[in-house]
């Protein structure tokens, strides 16, 4: 969510410098409105820390902003870094930096070349860059790592649910041991699985299927111990037709897994595909409440109560798609469709996306149940 930082950075009895810029380069070219680029700002943040009179400086972010949080970091000689999903190599394949490629790429390639404060990363355990990079930073930098197994590459939102987030960050401003909840180090933890996963990692570029299928059927150790391989593993059946296999794995997945949201979705994919309406709605109904705000969810929802005949609440989750993403005509179209059968009005596109913040608000405030405890 927006400003979820600012708020648990300006809960801590310190003083905070927040960073945001619509400049996506910012986190390794500078920021924008002070001048010397990288240098120019880790200046300024050491003259903001020599006014104040503040004897630690630390810093945190999250993706671009963990990158940014250990160049800035290392420059300025930080106390000590909390990283969030971080990226320590640009330019990985699957990763998050491809979009924001430019001639800095090969200024600043690998943070793990760097010297750097201590660290502590929290990564998401269904993202593959996210445990790569915690690998690194774990293996080069003896990096503290912390795995939220149902994230992906969003573990300050799942932290921030359970007024978490708060917590770590009072931990770095006061230099205790950051608090894990009870987490554990994950699959970057073990070298066999990293290793394993970065084969991996080009076949899921190029969604090769049936090779990733064949690649993790030959290695039932490391799909049993590890939730992002089962959980491939389970939509590597699924795409190549295997629906039994598929279901057998996605259901084990969710019993011992049951916070990530994909599962669920795909699960009730699997359940539709087989004619079980009812898990399938189930599955779907899961997704949607671990994340009320994604679009994709509403519209997998709205699919299974149209096949299953039930145009009403079809027609409700085809509208929280377009409340929830203004941006796609073919969900406006898949609504019109279905306006057409139960005579509803179609929401103005204009209106919505006037609405956004507000529409995104209340999906969380109605459906929200991140415990799965509701029926």
């Amino acid at each position: 969510p927006k400003f979820t930082f600012w708020k648990a950075g300006n809960a801590l009895n310190s003083h905070v410098i927040f960073l945001n810029s619509d400049v996506p380069q910012w986190y390794r070219t500078g920021i924008p409105g002070i001048s010397g680029g990288i240098r120019g700002a880790v200046k300024a943040i050491l003259d903001f820390k020599k006014d104040v009179g503040a004897k630690r400086l630390v810093m945190t972010g999250s993706s671009m902003g963990a990158y940014g949080a250990l160049l800035y970091g290392s420059m300025a000689k930080a106390d000590q870094v909390l990283a969030f999903g971080v990226e320590p190599i640009l330019g990985v394949p699957g990763g998050k930096t491809d979009i924001t490629r430019n001639h800095l790429q090969y200024v600043y390639p690998d943070l793990t070349s760097l010297h750097l404060p201590p660290t502590t990363v929290y990564y998401g355990g269904m993202d593959i860059n996210d445990i790569l990079g915690a690998w690194l930073l774990r293996k080069r930098k003896r990096a503290d790592i912390i795995c939220i197994n149902e994230s992906q590459h969003d573990t300050p939102d799942f932290l921030s649910r359970q007024k978490r987030l708060g917590t770590v960050f009072n931990d770095m401003v006061q230099g205790k041991e950051m608090s894990n909840f009870g987490y554990s180090a994950g699959d970057a933890d073990d070298d066999k699985t990293v290793h394993f996963l970065w084969a991996l990692n080009n076949l899921l570029v190029e969604k090769n299927w049936l090779e990733i299928g064949k690649r993790i059927n030959s290695h039932p150790l490391i799909a049993l111990s590890s939730p992002l391989v089962q959980y491939l593993q389970g939509i590597a059946n699924f795409r190549n037709n295997d629906l039994n296999g598929a279901l057998e794995t996605l259901e084990h997945m969710t019993t011992h897994t049951p916070g990530f949201w994909e599962a669920w979705m795909n699960l009730g994919a699997v359940n539709l595909k087989l004619g079980n309406f009812e898990s399938a709605i189930k599955s779907c109904w899961n997704a949607v409440k671990l994340r009320p705000h994604r679009s994709i969810a509403h519209v997998q929802l709205s699919h299974v109560y149209t096949k299953a005949g039930l145009n009403e609440q079809a027609f409700d989750h085809a509208e929280w798609a377009c409340k929830l993403n203004y941006s796609r005509p073919e969900y406006f179209d898949n609504l019109a469709k279905i306006a057409d059968i139960v005579k509803r009005p179609i929401p103005d596109k204009e209106i919505l996306q006037l609405n956004y913040d507000r529409n995104v608000k209340a999906a969380q405030e109605k459906f929200a149940d991140y415990d799965l405890k509701l029926s």
